[in-house]
C-alpha cells in the first residue's frame, strides 16, 4: 500500500460513516415521527444490545 491508499481508505471510512448517520437519521425519523434528537438515536443504539435478549420494541 502507499499514501494514496491511505487517503482512499480515509475517504471511504468518512463516506461510510456519513452514509450510516444519514441512514440512521432517516430511520429514526420514520420510527419517532419526525423527531430526530441525537440522544434517542444513541439510546436506541446502546439499548439495542442490552434489550436483544428482551422483546424488541418495534
Amino acid at each position: 500500500y502507499g499514501p494514496a491508499m491511505k487517503v482512499f481508505m480515509a475517504v471511504l471510512i468518512k463516506a461510510g460513516t456519513w452514509a450510516i448517520m444519514r441512514y440512521l437519521k432517516g430511520l429514526s425519523k420514520e420510527l419517532f415521527n419526525g423527531q430526530v434528537p441525537e440522544d434517542i438515536v444513541e439510546k436506541y443504539a446502546r439499548s439495542r444490545s442490552v434489550s436483544a435478549s428482551l422483546t424488541p420494541k418495534l
